[in-house]
């Protein structure tokens, strides 16, 4: 994750995006990945995150509480 935090400072969270449903794959990246980005959710264009919308539902519908909770705050921001 420290890659991608140089990334944004050095540029938008809106182009790594793409990048992130690769790590989203298990329930655990899932969870590493979706915090990571809520960090940045303010700095998110909604049709970006709409390009990992099956990620931030897979975190929404997660059995774990913590990867509800970010995921929920992700999608809050992609429906604005």
């Amino acid at each position: 994750m420290e890659v991608l935090t140089s990334w944004v400072k050095s540029g938008d969270v809106n182009n790594v995006i793409p990048f992130l449903p690769q790590g989203c794959k298990t329930p655990k990246g899932r969870y590493v990945v979706l915090r990571w980005l809520s960090q940045y959710r303010q700095q998110c264009a909604p049709s970006s995150l709409i390009g990992i919308t099956d990620c931030i539902l897979d975190g929404v519908l997660d059995k774990e509480k913590n990867t509800r909770i970010v995921a929920m705050n992700l999608f809050e921001v992609m429906l604005e």
